[in-house]
């Protein structure tokens, strides 16, 4: 594939990356106003933060079986299907730290296949002299969209 044919790729799903990472953060961000509303003590809003990991921690487990089985293109499209429909689902129906807690850790089971098949993904693309930079720059893409959530969403909450 040509040297700017791969640069427009990687762009692309460092963006799909950054999107990913700008989901799982926002809560974080909503956290003071979610307390209020929810009547939440400090413990049952980390309970929430922590179903999201949990989920997460077990997506990134089983994302490895579905690459074995159906491919790294076609797991980390589905699972970004699965993530962006079940982070929707937890912005429009999360309505009390029961349903957060569901909610939210249906959305970290279900994002995981974007860490682990884009890596794989990105491994196929690139020859080794450029695979590490390029991996890099995907992880590089989802850390800046974490600190970017955080700042753009407290900014946009009150």
């Amino acid at each position: 594939m040509p040297i700017r044919s791969n640069i427009r790729w990687l762009a692309l799903i460092c963006s799909a990356r950054g999107a990913f990472s700008f989901i799982s953060v926002s809560y974080a961000a909503a956290l003071p106003f979610l307390q209020i509303d929810w009547a939440m003590s400090a413990a049952r809003a980390g309970m929430i933060q922590s179903a999201r990991h949990i989920g997460y921690l077990f997506s990134l487990f089983f994302a490895g079986f579905l690459v074995d089985r159906f491919g790294a293109k076609r797991t980390y499209l589905w699972s970004g299907v699965a993530a962006s429909m079940s982070s929707l689902v937890f912005a429009v129906f999360a309505s009390s730290f029961t349903s957060g807690l569901f909610l939210y850790g249906l959305a970290g089971l279900c994002s995981g296949g974007s860490y682990t098949p884009g890596l794989t993904l990105i491994s196929e693309q690139f020859p080794p002299a450029t695979r590490g930079r390029a991996m890099g720059y995907y992880l590089a893409a989802g850390s800046l969209a974490y600190a970017m959530s955080i700042i753009i969403s407290g900014l946009l909450f009150p």
